[in-house]
């Protein structure tokens, strides 16, 4: 059995994998529920995502979308909410863009979380090593669940940062060791991304950013909540972004 802090690691480093593996492009729907403080509202896109830099075709969809329905002009730049490709272990940042209806959180990486290790001797049963600057646990009773603290006073100065978001949980699926769900978090806001594997990439399924500061830069924005389904991989050779 892994230790909590090594699970992590082989978590990271199977997202690594995987997110290195993912198609150039890929095609999908995304509902955006948004409750501001004064207003609600629900927008939903197609979207063909060019993996490469994060860069969308975008086309707002209708509210009942049927054959008769008018086309709407298509829009390139940031997807609304997140990327549907997405590292969530790796190093990474991003911003909110509110300013138009659908809120896009424009991503950018720094680098990939891998981790190297030396294989383990023989009968060896229990790979013990540390993530440097959280405490890692499972929880109780689950094996693929891992919640995380920060752990020294450098990363809990960093935690207590305004939109300085840090790791608290990871589940990952047993087999294939890809994160399920992952939750960031950051002084009064938490950052919940689901995971699934559709036509053999990982992709978020649905992400919520969940904002309960009333001082927060962000407060108009409470929540988000965007779902994604009707994937696609289009061939290589097909139209993407320009």
């Amino acid at each position: 059995m892994l230790s909590p802090d090594a699970a992590f690691q082989a978590v990271s480093n199977a997202a690594a994998a995987a997110f290195a593996r993912e198609p150039a492009t890929v095609a999908y729907r995304v509902r955006v529920a948004i409750d501001r403080v004064a207003s609600a509202s629900t927008a939903s896109s197609a979207v063909v995502l060019r993996t490469a830099d994060g860069i969308a075709l975008v086309r707002p969809l209708p509210a009942q979308e049927t054959a008769s329905s008018a086309s709407a002009p298509a829009r390139s730049g940031a997807p609304p909410a997140l990327p549907i490709v997405l590292d969530a272990l790796a190093e990474w940042a991003f911003h909110l863009d509110d300013t138009g209806p659908d809120a896009r959180l424009r991503v950018a990486y720094d680098h990939p979380r891998a981790f190297r290790s030396a294989p383990p001797e023989a009968g060896v049963d229990v790979i013990v090593t540390s993530l440097r600057g959280y405490a890692v646990a499972y929880v109780a009773g689950e094996p693929t669940h891992l919640r995380l603290a920060p752990a020294t006073p450098e990363m809990r100065a960093y935690a207590a940062g305004a939109d300085d978001f840090v790791f608290r949980e990871v589940v990952f699926d047993a087999a294939t060791l890809l994160p399920i769900r992952v939750v960031l978090a950051a002084p009064g806001e938490t950052l919940t991304l689901d995971y699934t594997v559709t036509a053999g990439a990982w992709l978020l399924a649905r992400a919520v950013d969940e904002d309960r500061s009333r001082t927060h830069a962000r407060a108009a924005l409470r929540r988000l909540d965007a779902v994604y389904d009707g994937v696609t991989l289009p061939p290589e050779t097909g139209s993407g972004p320009s």
